[in-house]
This record gives structure tokens, sequence and C-alpha cells, in this order.
């Protein structure tokens, strides 16, 4: 979405937490506690003009038809499918 992001994770929950550690990962300045480091933090966020750019091209077919196959290997099952989703 090419958005700049800054996050404040929700204490005591664990999605909360995880998806901070996940968006750390690829740049996303996360606080965790409101201290004196917090404040250098956001001042340099401000400053900052790095977005975050993620490449989302692949359509919800293809994404549903990867799903399926993996599920497929996995099992050994297969079942025929021309569109998985309507389009």
């Amino acid at each position: 979405l090419n958005k700049k992001l800054l996050v404040v994770p929700m204490k005591n929950q664990y999605e909360q937490q995880c998806n901070a550690e996940a968006l750390s990962e690829i740049g996303v300045p996360v606080i965790y506690d409101f201290d004196a480091p917090c404040i250098e933090k956001i001042k340099s966020w401000v400053r900052t003009k790095n977005r975050i750019a993620i490449d989302y091209t692949q359509n919800t077919d293809e994404v549903v038809k990867k799903v399926l196959r993996e599920c497929e290997d996995s099992i050994g099952f297969k079942r025929k499918t021309e569109s998985v989703v309507s389009p």
C-alpha cells in the first residue's frame, strides 16, 4: 500500500505482538513502551520518508489454487477444479 507505518501493539494481545514482529521484520518501527527511547524513535520516524511497499500482484484465484495444490500434495488428494473463485 506504500504507506508510512509505525505500530504500537496492544499489551497482552498475542496476535498484536505477532503482527508487530512480522512488521518489524520488513522494516516497520515498533513501539512497545512509551519511554524516553520511544520519543527518539517517533521523532526519527516523523523525519524519514521511508514507506513500506509490498507487491500484491497475485490475484485471489491464483492464491486459492496454490493453497489447494499444497493441500492436495500434502494429503495425496486430487480433485478437478476449473475456477475456484467466481469472476
